[in-house]
């Protein structure tokens, strides 16, 4: 991220924004932003990644949650930290928030470094035997971290008084992975349990883990990874709890996850790992819509609901005698984003389907002129 990036990124919450500082006094609410100092990562004998601490510091004469919203909201897809602070010379309120980010990189066709966990999915199996066929999947916020250690030994066998040939067996991986939490309508899937009529989680001690793809995504400097592990299986989590102190530790839950080749189309695969390219647009946007094996061909994407509902909506969107203008405005702009979505011959089913929900949703909430 470079400074004038994060400028523009900063003019986003609708405020006054100026590095370092503004040039005649300002009145609140404001926004400064300056660079702090260099995290960069040192390989190859030389400074490889660029990682960059900034400071961004929002000014407000009240407390003013909305501004703090706001600047929240631009920095969603960041980590940062959060000081308060009251300038009583000054009778301002300072927020400050602080993260880290890559700085501008030298243009390279692949990745130099990857970072970061989002975007876990779990796809249940719906096979139960023959060629494996995976649910749709199923999307669970909250990514800590996953830890993935190989398994296999490597033997080796020796002649002519040496090393003469050499083996490596592949049995998949062990993993942990760490959410915030996971659902319990998910968990009681993964692990063969059940939730009783008062929705309560039911351990079953003869339950029976139910198989399933896990899929994720990590960043990189140049372009996103996504992945997906294709035979796992969940073990017990080790619930812990403890009493709250001064400061909140939020519990997280960690599954033990054991990763078994599985065999797809005569082939023995653990794992795919997909960045985009200029060929693969199609696979890799639909990548979290269904379990992408290797060799997949792209789902054909049917818009021909989309396109009535988009029809309909045309007729509706000027009819200023029947309906209030505000409705008719929100038709308008879920119109808009509609239409920009059957236009764009990349756009996933789900994209589709979303679409023409949110475009159904603005119709039916039209307001009639009384």
């Amino acid at each position: 991220m470079t400074v004038e990036e994060l400028y523009t990124m900063l003019t986003g919450t609708g405020l006054s924004v100026a590095y370092g500082s503004f040039q005649e006094p300002k009145e609140p609410p404001f926004i400064t932003y300056q660079f702090l100092m260099s995290n960069d990562l040192v390989a190859d004998g030389r400074n490889y990644a660029k990682v960059g601490r900034w400071q961004v510091e929002l000014y407000t004469s009240k407390k003013d949650i909305a501004s703090e919203q706001a600047v929240e909201a631009v920095l969603e897809d960041l980590v940062y930290t959060k000081y308060e602070y009251w300038i009583d010379e000054e009778k301002m309120f300072q927020v400050v928030y602080e993260f880290e980010t890559l700085m501008e990189v030298e243009k390279m066709a692949n990745n130099k470094v990857i970072y970061g966990l989002k975007n876990v999915h779990v796809a249940f199996r719906t096979d139960t035997s023959g060629t494996p066929t995976w649910g749709t999947p199923i999307h669970i916020p909250g990514a800590v971290n996953f830890a993935p250690s190989p398994e296999g030994e490597s033997s080796t066998f020796y002649a002519d008084d040496g090393p003469y040939f050499k083996v490596n067996t592949n049995n998949g991986y062990t993993a942990d992975l760490e959410m915030a939490l996971i659902p319990d309508g998910v968990m009681a899937t993964m692990m063969g349990w059940t939730i009783d009529d008062n929705g309560m989680l039911v351990e079953d001690a003869n339950a029976m883990p139910k198989p399933f793809a896990l899929m994720g995504q990590v960043s990189g400097d140049v372009k996103n990874r996504r992945f997906v592990y294709y035979n796992c299986t969940a073990n017990r989590s080790e619930p812990a709890h403890a009493t709250k102190g001064e400061t909140l530790e939020p519990t997280t839950t960690t599954l033990s996850i054991t990763i078994l080749p599985i065999e797809v189309g005569g082939q023995m695969i653990v794992k795919g790992v997909i960045e985009p390219t200029e060929t693969n647009a199609a696979i890799y946007n639909a990548f979290f819509d269904r379990v992408t094996v290797p060799g997949a061909t792209p789902a054909t994407v049917d818009k021909s609901v989309l396109n009535a509902t988009i029809a309909l909506a045309q007729t509706l969107e000027g009819d200023t005698t029947e309906y209030k203008t505000e409705s008719l405005a929100a038709l308008s702009t879920a119109l808009t984003a509609a239409e920009t979505v059957y236009a764009n011959a990349s756009a996933t089913q789900k994209q589709v389907n979303d679409a023409d929900a949110a475009l159904k949703a603005a119709i039916l909430a039209l307001e009639p002129i009384a």
